[in-house]
């Protein structure tokens, strides 16, 4: 029998296409080109927007009968007293259908940009931000001190204002020392600090190493603890410091000695000025940190007040301002201080653009330069990024002319 006249058997066609298959399928392994199953959060999003649709289409309204109908279904009157059925156009349906669903995906989707402004705003800036000046790139010597420096101010303060030392009248009460929130701006006030000063030492170690590129660094834990700190804590010194002045300063009770202007002002000048250096920004939409912070404190002293919790001088309150004997001024007391910490806010987060601007005016990054015409007229003026590309000459006829 020749090779032409040779018929396989359905046994032998059988295990060539089982054959063909096996070796199909692991070409398609191989290559990765196997299609994978849907992951649970893909099933449930499509599983929700499935639902979502059939919702859509059960709530459609029929504009002429006044009752529910479906798509192309019959329609009820919402009316008891009268009874028919009626078949609604396919067109108006679609268009009311598709309303519809454009409504529902909107409001969706307004919610949740809302929420990722809220609690994911956007992208983190760069993490060497955070271990370095705004004025230079890399961590010397004068900066690596300063943070150190400005985190012992810090501690200096909290340990004068617990022992009294630098006061008129010492001897004063400490166990009523953690329920002001001056002293909670010290402890946060210290924290960033403290954290600021580990970041740029772990910095400067990492400079020591042969090929460091700080571009490469990683934005972690205590990076983001340190921004979440300094947003709260710069907000709130000023706002201390305003508030104490303004409304709870008493000449008869208090005193002007240097343990005051440690607790109620040099907090401020310690922030502004380290808001002048420090190179990372401050977000606009970042200000429910220091609104929480204070919100918390605010339901401290309800509590406070109606466990009969006394102040340093045995009085029923805290702060005369939040005396909660009077709900509803202490109350409006409450939203106002609410208002004022978030234009303090929004006032600090606009010096930070303006010291990034400043930055980039003197390094160059900005630059109105005027390009001058060939016949001699000037043009108008123009923005330039600072990186200038400089083409090669040719030379012709003896002469050089730029390209």
């Amino acid at each position: 029998m020749s090779a032409r006249d040779y018929r396989p058997s359905w046994a032998q066609f059988g295990r060539l296409g089982r054959a063909a298959g096996a070796q199909g399928h692991a070409e398609l392994t191989k290559h990765r080109v196997v299609p994978s199953r849907p992951s649970r959060s893909s099933a449930r999003r499509t599983l929700f927007n499935d639902r979502q649709v059939h919702r859509c289409r059960r709530n459609t309204w029929d504009r002429n009968s006044g009752g529910r109908t479906s798509l192309n279904g019959p329609t009820y009157p919402s009316s008891s007293s009268s009874f028919s059925i009626s078949f609604s156009s396919s067109s108006s349906s679609s268009s009311e259908f598709a309303e519809q669903v454009g409504r529902t995906m909107v409001k969706k989707f307004r919610w949740q940009a809302l929420r990722r402004k809220i609690w994911s705003p956007s992208l983190p800036p760069s993490t060497r931000l955070f271990s370095e000046s705004q004025w230079q790139e890399n961590v010397n010597v004068w900066y690596f001190l300063y943070r150190w420096l400005n985190f012992g101010c810090w501690s200096a303060i909290i340990v004068c204002s617990i022992f009294d030392l630098g006061s008129r009248y010492p001897g004063e009460e400490k166990r009523t020392w953690l329920i002001y929130l001056t002293h909670w701006d010290l402890v946060l006030g210290a924290a960033q600090a403290f954290l600021g000063a580990v970041l740029v030492t772990r910095r400067r170690n990492l400079e020591r190493r042969l090929n460091f590129d700080p571009d490469y660094l990683v934005f972690g834990r205590v990076e983001r603890a340190y921004w979440i700190l300094y947003t709260i804590t710069s907000s709130l010194a000023i706002c201390v410091t305003v508030g104490y002045w303004g409304a709870v300063y008493d000449p008869k009770v208090h005193n002007k000695d240097p343990l005051n202007f440690m607790l109620h002002l040099l907090n401020s000048i310690l922030i502004l000025f380290d808001l002048l250096i420090v190179a990372f920004p401050l977000r606009i939409e970042h200000f429910w940190w220091p609104v929480s912070c204070v919100t918390i404190y605010l339901l401290f002293t309800v509590f406070y007040y109606l466990a009969g919790g006394l102040d340093k001088n045995g009085l029923h309150y805290i702060y005369k301002v939040l005396d909660w004997e009077k709900p509803g001024r202490s109350t409006l007391i409450s939203f106002g201080g609410l208002l004022f910490l978030t234009i303090v806010h929004c006032v600090l987060c606009s010096i930070a653009k303006l010291r990034i601007y400043v930055r980039a005016k003197a390094a160059g990054a900005i630059k109105t330069t005027t390009i001058a015409d060939p016949q001699g007229s000037k043009m108008s003026p123009r923005i330039s990024t600072g990186f200038e590309l400089s083409l090669p000459t040719i030379k012709k006829s003896d002469e050089l002319i730029d390209v």
